[in-house]
């Protein structure tokens, strides 16, 4: 037998209101647990659990409520047809925001006269009062006491509380007819001037004063009430000519062209991992290996952003400026899940779920051979994915991921320890270099947990989370891998050819490998013979050789072992330069070692200091040939960048040059 519906007795279905304080919210949709509610008086959406709803149902927060309620009270003390009335505003023409926003706005101006203030100045004490106003009408989203005094201002100066309401000449405000007959008319003779001299730049000021040249003309007596406002004369300008048209009479055409550009070669993303933005950022801190205790370098970051979403998907961190093996890096991590036995994200309390292939994907634009083994890598990767590159000095192209790392900069790198400030600036300086340096592990941890803790889950356009957002896009989607996973992680190594040794391949100075079917290679096709091999530059314990019968790759390990474990190519440089200020052009195995454990003695004295080094580093300029004295010019500024102590004691050491070996060999670190 169905059970009767009570009147008194509601579900959680479409078209339910509730009031939460002074809110009041609908169920607008119902995707599967995910309630989407408006605010009936925002008009904003947020999707919440049906858990979180009756949370906040049992804890007595959520009540149900009628619409025909709701709407009453949020326009009590308010009534629309009795405010079209008293002030002849048409009512019906506004939006619901812009209409309770001005209400809003005429309500606390009248409360603060009723309580004696002429001026609505914000003051200490009109704060406070305005503060109880506030509680008391139980206004969840208040308007900022300096917008209520701008408000104010207009409404004073016009006479007409419709001066709160946006667009006020436009909707029978007295700023509909402010110009007189004269002023109209001598206004359109100079518009056509203006049109007939294409060359004559459109100023305000200068515009303003051959109209007031003009009204003295017609009416010398009474011109100046005939003259109409600074504003008004620049927004008849723009209707008349255009943004760009004034741009370019101003500035020229290329400011004009840069400023308003009519290119965009793609569409904007309508859902998930449609459009994928890749950037990176100097993070302003220099790292050391915590297993080790060598220097690691500046970390860069390397993000890719879902542009749908703004969820972000993946990343790597590395410790040079835009390279071929941080983008890989970057678009793997994108595409794949995380490892799950990944112990950086233990600490993590929203573990992400956000990867999958792409249809495009959004870098800088790169050099030529840079650009070709991208979309080379991107084949093998992911077979489909676009690649798309961004126009230099246009980062609209690629909004998203540049609004990311901005936010990155403000709320998460000027917290950090060793943070130097963003290039010239100098952000938080002082707390930053406290500690010289942290360490790889640190730094991630602190990353992730930033990203997918707080960023993720920080509300954005629409009422929204990036993870919200991912959830809703990707209930009816299912997000597709590639089948072989192995050889996306190979293709995201660097590759290089050189002749086969019959010591090995000689990847840098001082690093040889081999193995056995290495030996039977060369013996079989001599020395001069070309290999093929992949190498990851942040671990060193081995290389992948592509055997040239039947097109696979193999590894060949290190010759030296306990030398190349847990190290990179960055620091390797840094022992090879130290090694060689020490007057060792080619160390042995034990030189070697000796060199890496006195590196990692210099980052355990200096990790800990609190000195600033400062440092002038010159351009560096190449050999100018037989000296001319009329060559002679007065030498650039240096330019003065605040680092660390420790970051400055490794700078040293890599500012020494590597002679080219044998074979002329120009091996770079």
């Amino acid at each position: 037998m169905n059970t009767p519906i009570r009147d008194d007795s509601f579900a959680f279905e479409i078209g339910q209101v509730f009031r939460h304080g002074a809110c009041f919210a609908q169920i607008v949709e119902i995707y599967d647990q995910s309630y989407l509610l408006e605010n009936l008086r925002t008009r904003d959406t947020r999707p919440f659990t049906l858990l979180a709803l009756l949370q906040e149902y049992r804890e007595g927060q959520l009540i149900p409520c009628s619409l025909e309620e709701a709407k009453k009270a949020l326009s009590e003390g308010l009534n629309p047809d009795e405010l079209s009335k008293e002030l002849n505003v048409p009512v019906n023409a506004l939006s619901d925001a812009t209409r309770e926003n001005g209400l809003k706005k005429i309500f606390y101006i009248e409360k603060l006269r009723e309580l004696g203030y002429s001026s609505l100045r914000p003051t200490f004490l009109l704060e406070l009062d305005y503060a109880k106003l506030v509680t008391e009408a139980k206004d969840l989203t208040p308007i900022k006491l300096s917008t209520l005094y701008s408000c104010s201002l207009k409404i004073e100066k016009l006479g007409d509380k419709r001066a709160a309401f946006p667009k006020f000449r436009d909707r029978g405000g007295i700023g509909g007819h402010r110009w007189s007959n004269e002023a109209e008319q001598q206004f359109k003779e100079l518009i056509q001037d203006y049109y007939k001299n294409k060359q004559k730049r459109i100023k305000a000021k200068d515009f303003e004063s051959e109209l007031q040249i003009k009204l003295r003309t017609v009416d010398p007596n009474n011109f100046l009430n005939h003259m109409p406002s600074r504003s008004s004369i620049e927004r008849r300008i723009k209707d008349s000519f255009g943004a760009f048209e004034i741009t370019l009479r101003n500035k020229g055409q290329a400011a004009a062209n840069k400023q308003f550009r009519t290119h965009y070669p793609r569409d904007k993303a309508i859902m998930p991992l449609e459009v994928v933005e890749f950037d990176d950022k100097d993070s302003g801190c220099f790292l050391f290996d915590p297993i080790t205790l060598l220097p690691y370098g500046r970390a860069f970051i390397t993000t890719g952003i879902d542009q749908f979403t703004k969820v972000p998907l993946g990343f790597s961190i590395s410790d040079s400026h835009r390279n071929v093996l941080s983008a890989k890096q970057a678009f793997l991590e994108a595409m794949l899940p995380y490892k799950y036995n990944d112990t950086r994200f233990n600490e993590i309390k929203n573990k992400p779920q956000y990867f999958g292939l792409f249809g495009v994907a959004i870098f800088d634009n790169a050099m030529y051979n840079h650009a070709k083994e991208l979309e080379s890598f991107m084949i093998q990767a992911s077979g489909k994915t676009i690649f798309a590159w961004s126009k230099p000095r246009t980062p609209t192209e690629k909004s998203v991921v540049e609004d990311f790392n901005g936010q990155m900069t403000v709320d998460f790198l000027c917290t950090l320890p060793g943070f130097r400030g963003e290039k010239k600036t100098k952000d938080r300086l002082t707390e930053g270099l406290e500690s010289a340096a942290l360490t790889t592990q640190e730094f991630e941890i602190a990353f992730l947990k930033w990203t997918y803790d707080v960023y993720c889950n920080n509300v954005r356009e629409g009422g929204m989370t990036p993870h919200q957002k991912w959830q809703i896009g990707m209930r009816n989607i299912t997000p597709r891998l590639p089948k072989q996973a192995d050889t996306a992680l190979l293709a995201a190594t660097l590759m290089e050819q050189k002749k086969l040794r019959p010591d090995g391949i000689q990847l840098r100075k001082n690093l040889t490998y081999q193995n056995q079917k290495l030996i039977l290679l060369q013996k079989k096709h001599g020395d001069n013979f070309q290999i093929v091999y992949r190498y990851n530059p942040n671990c060193l314990d081995k290389i992948y050789v592509l055997d040239p019968e039947n097109q696979k790759y193999f590894e060949v390990p290190s010759t030296t072992p306990q030398y190349t474990e847990n190290l990179t190519l960055y620091q390797h440089g840094l022992i090879t330069k130290l090694n060689i200020e020490r007057g060792k052009q080619n160390p042995s195995q034990n030189e070697l070692l000796d060199g890496r454990a006195s590196l990692a003695k210099i980052v355990e004295q200096l990790r800990y200091s609190k000195k600033r080094a400062e440092r002038a580093r010159g351009k560096k300029l190449g050999s100018v040939g037989d000296f001319q004295e009329k060559n002679i010019s007065t030498p650039p500024k240096e330019k003065i960048e605040i680092v660390s102590h420790l970051e400055a004691t490794i700078s040293v050491i890599d500012e020494i040059n590597i002679e080219t070996i044998e074979d002329d060999w120009a091996f770079k670190f």
